[in-house]
């Protein structure tokens, strides 16, 4: 009915009242997030990578751009990124296989033509 498609556009619509006091508080979460990053994680994940796991980067990125008003129409799903980011991972794991196999195939190859030399000398 049409109650129903309004009510389902509706709960679909999210409307957010930002006052300046708000505005000004996220401006400062911003600049702190940012900074936090670009001055403290990026120095010490060059001396131990291992150093970034102790932030949540990809909900760094969704919190900066939700305090910057980036349209959520523009913000790709965790679902999506995980998805993506195992579709990289079988491409990956595709390529480094076809490597292998490209290595593998030409030192066959060489040992194959080392053995004919072997052979044609012994006779």
């Amino acid at each position: 009915t049409k109650g129903d498609i309004m009510r389902g556009l509706l709960r679909k619509l999210e409307i957010e009242y930002q006052s300046p006091s708000t505005r000004a508080q996220r401006q400062g979460e911003i600049v702190a997030l940012q900074s936090l990053i670009q001055e403290d994680l990026a120095p010490m994940a060059n001396l131990s990578p291992d150093v970034l796991h102790n932030l949540d980067l990809d909900e760094a990125i969704r919190k900066l751009a939700q305090f910057r008003g980036t349209p959520s129409s523009v913000i790709v799903s965790m679902e999506d990124v995980l998805q993506r980011r195992e579709a990289d991972a079988v491409l990956a794991q595709e390529q480094a296989m076809m490597e292998q196999a490209q290595v593998a195939a030409s030192v066959a190859k060489d040992v194959a033509g080392a053995d004919a030399q072997a052979a044609v000398a012994a006779a």
